[in-house]
């Protein structure tokens, strides 16, 4: 599995991948504990329950985000029944699960990616998400693309197209302006034909 970008979240999602505590696993990593307040921007955060100090719960968000499970659970509001069911335990115990920021200041695609990134990590056994993570409207336009233009022509070989007219490509498959940049060439022989 490939690293995370930054090392201090990969400590932590490792340690909870192994079982620490959150408090273990901010011991581990480095990373510094911030309970969610006025995060910036986009955001990713974790929900730890309390009675036993363990992340349950791993999201993104922006604004308040991070305290509308806890909102929907009052409210009656089922989406998730595993992280509704777990916050109905934290609640009967007279606690409510603390929110903590684990990287703010984010666009959206980064929040997205390394929301994906930890809760892979870490394992959805180990948490209430009930799907490993979401994909942003510009990496939903990439798969779309790189899919359209595999039809016409194995993907790989758009990519050796581009390396050999100069291009420097670091990631193909994150890199969004390879793939527009794939798209206009591609218009462009089609208008030219």
């Amino acid at each position: 599995m490939p690293a995370l970008e930054n090392p201090k979240h990969e400590r932590f999602a490792q340690a909870l991948a192994k079982g620490k505590t959150a408090d273990e696993a901010y011991d581990i990593s480095g990373l510094e504990k911030v309970i969610c307040e006025k995060p910036v921007g986009f955001y990713v955060y974790a929900l730890i329950d309390p009675r036993n100090d363990h992340v349950f719960y791993i999201g993104k968000g922006k604004g308040k985000r991070y305290s509308a499970h806890y909102r929907e659970f009052i409210a009656g509001s089922v989406t998730n029944s595993a992280k509704f069911n777990r916050i109905a335990e934290i609640a009967s115990s007279g606690f409510k699960p603390q929110a903590v920021c684990l990287a703010d200041g984010l666009g959206e695609w980064p929040a997205y990616s390394l929301e994906r990134a930890l809760i892979k990590m870490v394992g959805m056994e180990a948490l209430t998400n009930s799907r490993p993570g979401q994909m942003s409207d510009l990496e939903k336009s990439a798969v779309m693309a790189r899919y359209g233009l595999s039809r016409i022509m194995p993907f790989d070989q758009w990519i050796a197209k581009k390396r050999n007219s100069g291009r420097w490509i670091v990631s193909p498959e994150y890199d969004i302006d390879l793939y527009w940049s794939i798209v206009r060439d591609f218009r462009e022989m089609a208008m030219a034909a």
